[in-house]
């Protein structure tokens, strides 16, 4: 039982009630800030896991487009091959030196794009 000059406070913890008395108004006031500073931990930890939440789906976003662009590389690789195979004739060399610089350039642009998904 608390005597008439005790402060109280009336705190939720999670589908209970607590009723808590002190002595002091000044111990009243550190278990307030306390209360305040535990809430504030909390929030920010559930920040901070968010953002690392964030963080793992970039990061599995992005490994999930470095394996399209090596897929597309090993492919144009394979196009070039199954070229050079049906060369016949003049004609046919030319086509393929313009099918080789076109893979070289999409090649080059895909491993570029590949470090730049490694370095963000």
């Amino acid at each position: 039982m608390l005597n008439r000059k005790a402060n109280t406070t009336l705190h939720n913890e999670t589908n209970t009630w607590g009723f808590y008395g002190f002595k002091t108004a000044e111990d009243t006031k550190k278990y307030r800030t306390y209360i305040s500073l535990e809430s504030e931990i909390h929030h920010k930890k559930i920040s901070k896991e968010t953002e690392l939440y964030i963080l793992i789906e970039t990061m599995r976003n992005v490994t999930i487009q470095n394996i399209a662009l090596e897929d597309s590389i090993d492919e144009s690789f394979i196009k070039i091959q199954q070229a050079k195979d049906k060369l016949k004739t003049p004609e046919d060399q030319t086509k393929f030196e313009r099918t080789i610089a076109t893979w070289r350039q999409k090649s080059k642009d895909n491993r570029a794009m590949i470090q730049k998904n490694i370095a963000s």
